[in-house]
């Protein structure tokens, strides 16, 4: 008998398997979401477009080619005191409409700013696995969304642990790397005075200054490596801050590119004259102290750890980081001090311009707030069919005295909605949730206190970081 015949009697014999096992295989692949392969081939020429539902007679679907926002969902028109920008608008997806994507960063290093050039170089809210009240209030409306749901571009994320790089966001992400001298005490500065305020340089002094930095510098190292190491930068891409700060349209470019949203260069131009954002630290005039943050061994360590984590990226394919930019990097106490000077003289001469926010950039804050209420509701709703009371002893003091501001204010809104609200309690809310990190103060321990005793695990030296990272 012939190779053909007995071919021929193979295939017929297993038609039914053969057939089943092409129908399979093709649903399997229709049942995947089209962009989740499609970060791999970003750099082959493709048309993207971005759609408004309904706006025409095309299928209203996302796909790998087409992004779909919601004319259901909120939007708004960041630039609308400007004329040139005021076209411009940012807006939610349709739900489902992308799988999630991170921008996974240590605290500290501008994950809130970049959000802020990301939604207006994409016209598409950026979502979050944090809700920060005061973020949605002045405009980053995707802060209190369900992070999963599809509806924002890229969630924020501080998280570096192997299961949620490689289940949660499948190895997707933009990893927002920056020095980590300046991410440790931007971090520093967030914990101890909110969004733009300073912490006390006296803290440089503390017994337990240099374990909580040895800590950070655990987690920022943490970040680098697991997110970069359990992926691949055909699924990561790596955004340096200090590339960004120097160039904002040239690194949104990069952005867009890697989420295949096309760019309009109209709107890049507008996001570069409103750069700027929402959180400037100093704006109340502060300057940083001229006061050397780290001792000199410190910084030895710190300086190798960074040369390996650069020689790591390079190995990997990641972009190398910009060294020449990194302040404290392989400096002498002199040279530290005289660039603290300088970042004081600059500070001083833009204040006038740049602080804390382009004058055209119009915040509803109102609106942010109102939103903010109607989650809040919605919580407090689940809650009580959930069958827990306001003295319940296991919520925290925090959430114990929101819950019972939120009742009190729908206990006076007309009907149990927002919209009975009058503009004097709108007000008075939304300046409660601009002020509630004050608020909260005297409920919180110290921060540096508690990073050592939470993450205490992660050692008491600088030495003892570098030898838990020797496989860098």
């Amino acid at each position: 008998m012939s190779k053909t015949r007995t071919i021929v009697r193979i295939v017929r014999k297993n038609a039914p398997f053969l057939a089943f096992s092409v129908i399979m295989f093709a649903t399997l692949s229709l049942m995947q979401s089209p962009f989740k392969n499609s970060l791999e081939a970003r750099n082959k020429p493709a048309e993207f477009e971005i759609v408004a539902q309904n706006s025409s007679s095309v299928s209203m679907k996302c796909n790998q080619h087409r992004t779909v926002t919601s004319t259901k969902l909120e939007s708004r028109h960041p630039w609308s005191g400007d004329p040139k920008c005021a076209r411009f608008k940012i807006s939610h997806m349709i739900p489902h409409c992308r799988p999630a994507v991170a921008l996974a960063s240590y605290p500290g290093s501008g994950n809130t700013w970049v959000r802020y050039l990301l939604e207006g170089a994409t016209g598409i809210f950026t979502g979050s696995r944090y809700k920060d009240l005061q973020i949605q209030m002045y405009g980053l409306w995707g802060e209190i969304r369900n992070w999963a749901d599809g509806t924002t571009i890229v969630q924020k994320t501080h998280d570096a642990n192997e299961a949620h790089v490689t289940k949660d966001f499948e190895g997707r992400a933009i990893l927002l790397l920056r020095n980590p001298y300046a991410a440790i005490l931007s971090d520093h500065n967030f914990l101890f005075a909110g969004h733009h305020g300073r912490a006390p340089p006296s803290n440089y002094a503390r017994k337990d200054w240099n374990q909580f930095v040895a800590i950070q510098m655990s987690r920022w190292l943490e970040m680098a490596a697991n997110w970069t190491l359990n992926s691949n930068p055909s699924k990561v891409l790596v955004l340096h801050y200090e590339n960004v700060k120097s160039n904002p349209e040239r690194e949104m470019r990069k952005v867009l590119n890697f989420l295949q949203i096309p760019a309009d260069p109209s709107r890049l131009s507008c996001m570069q004259m409103h750069k700027n954002g929402f959180f400037v630290r100093g704006s109340g005039g502060s300057d940083e102290s001229e006061v050397v943050p780290f001792h000199q061994k410190t910084r030895q360590v710190i300086d190798s750890l960074i040369d390996r984590v650069n020689a790591m990226l390079f190995r990997l394919g990641y972009e190398a980081m910009p060294l020449n930019k990194y302040d404290y990097y392989h400096k002498t106490d002199e040279e530290i001090v005289t660039g603290i000077q300088r970042r004081n003289e600059i500070r001083t001469k833009s204040s006038h311009t740049e602080l804390p926010f382009v004058k055209d950039d119009v915040i509803d804050k109102s609106h942010g707030t109102k939103m903010v209420l109607k989650e809040y509701f919605k919580w407090l709703d689940t809650d009580q069919e959930g069958g827990q009371t306001q003295g319940d002893k296991s919520e925290d003091v925090k959430t114990a005295l929101m819950k019972q501001l939120f009742r009190s204010l729908r206990s006076n809104s007309d009907q149990n909605t927002i919209t009975g609200l009058s503009d004097k309690a709108e007000g008075l809310l939304t300046k409660a949730v601009e002020i509630w990190p004050i608020l909260q103060k005297p409920f919180q321990r110290d921060p540096i206190q508690d990073a050592i005793e939470t993450d205490a695990y992660r050692g008491e030296t600088m030495e003892d970081v570098a030898g838990n990272f020797k496989y860098i």
